[in-house]
């Protein structure tokens, strides 16, 4: 499907194989993890896997249902790979996102510095304690800090 692992792909694709296998891979691995190669699967019966091509006022209403959701976003830039604590801004950036993070809340109260949550890869030492504060300004001026968003829908019981 396109994916591997630690050297690339999109959260939407592997959503996607565990939607269509209804299992995936047990965490014990960390080289050549696929769902066709693993012996050691947990079963996960998805609905569905929905993405977002596109910020929005839906994505915030996902995070309050659904809880964290995967978020591909632009990285190559050395203030995002080096970022440490406040608002993180970058008007000058990719516009294809390169790396995947986990969106886990927002603050829009004020509009003038609203901004995303999100947890990174790259341990505590980077931005606070992992996490990182994203403007939402970035997504308006035409930069995708953030490109899209994709989780799973799990049947309901």
């Amino acid at each position: 499907m396109g994916n591997h692992g630690c050297n690339g792909g999109l959260a939407q694709k592997a959503c996607e194989l565990v939607e269509e296998k209804k299992a995936m891979p047990d965490g014990k691995c960390f080289k050549n993890c696929s769902l066709s190669k693993m012996k050691n699967t947990v079963p996960l019966n998805i609905t569905k896997c929905v993405t977002r091509k596109h910020m929005s006022a839906d994505i915030s209403e996902d995070l309050c249902t659904n809880g964290p959701v995967s978020a591909s976003i632009s990285a190559e830039k050395p203030s995002f790979q080096f970022a440490k604590e406040g608002i993180y801004y970058e008007g000058d950036c990719a516009n294809t996102p390169n790396h995947e993070v986990l969106l886990v809340g927002f603050n829009g109260t004020d509009k003038n510095n609203s901004y995303w949550i999100i947890k990174n890869s790259f341990g505590k030492s980077w931005g606070e304690n992992g996490f990182l504060k994203i403007s939402t300004k970035a997504n308006k001026s035409g930069c995708k800090i953030i490109g899209s968003v994709s989780y799973p829908v799990f049947p309901k019981k």
